[in-house]
């Protein structure tokens, strides 16, 4: 199993654009800022539906679904992006790698345990609820990840989905 990495810089249109034609079904958004006006979350992590504001007022992110990850990171006055895809019709300037699946899939456990049957966890140590758009009724989250080696022999990991065990 192989899927494709397109690398390309673009404008802040141009990623709102991007992430909004990506033919995503119900993706999950994982959204950084670096600085913070008072008031301001500094994280968001959610279905992409509920965000508010456009993913170019983020600095750095991603959003995934069970076929296709775009992750990006502001770089001056554009972003940086990578979209990790099976398509192999991506048109425009993308730069395209070959990834090769690697055989591993993981499961990375996240903090708390499930409250209520509601999407909500706590975890004492932090102390606060978290929020995770997860699928499943477990009382344990994990983000399920694979991962694949590209052509310079390093390795990436492509989030595939939150789920609940």
């Amino acid at each position: 199993m192989s899927e494709i990495g397109y690398r390309y810089n673009v404008r802040e249109d141009e990623l709102d654009e991007l992430i909004e034609n990506a033919d995503l079904e119900n993706p999950v958004a994982i959204l950084e800022k670096l600085f913070c006006l008072e008031g301001e979350e500094p994280a968001f992590l959610d279905y992409l539906s509920n965000l508010e504001k456009m993913v170019s007022d983020w600095d750095k992110g991603r959003v995934f679904d069970l076929n296709s990850e775009i992750r990006w990171e502001r770089t001056g006055d554009n972003f940086h992006v990578l979209w990790i895809t099976h398509n192999e019709n991506i048109t425009g300037d993308w730069e395209k790698e070959s990834l090769t699946f690697k055989g591993k899939k993981r499961k990375i456990l996240l903090w708390g345990k499930r409250i209520d049957n509601e999407n909500e966890w706590y975890e004492k140590q932090i102390p606060k609820i978290l929020k995770y758009p997860a699928k499943g009724n477990g009382q344990q989250v994990y983000l399920e990840v694979s991962e694949y080696t590209m052509p310079n022999n390093s390795s990436v990991y492509r989030f595939k989905e939150l789920v609940a065990e």
